[in-house]
């Protein structure tokens, strides 16, 4: 069984430096038979969780969902006045 997962992150004016920060994550990570990855497309970021195994797609998820937060909340720290 194959199991793909995609979140987009809409409507955020940083895409770039959003995906440039989430280069290391866009791997295939062995261990796991998972892939992860982050494109920027223009308008916004879109990443693919894909594998064969439920719990590590949980896991790979719940993984890239704090990358994205704690690069959020430093990009919105850094954009403060």
């Amino acid at each position: 069984m194959k199991i793909e997962v995609k979140i987009r992150l809409l409507n955020y004016s940083n895409v770039e430096i959003l995906s440039k920060a989430l280069e290391p994550d866009n791997l295939n990570i062995n261990s796991y038979e998972s892939n992860v990855s982050c494109e920027n497309k223009q308008d916004f970021l879109e990443c693919t969780i894909s594998g064969n195994n439920v719990m590590k797609i949980k896991s790979l998820f719940n993984d890239l969902m704090i990358n994205i937060d704690v690069i959020l909340k430093a990009l919105d720290a850094v954009h403060k006045p």
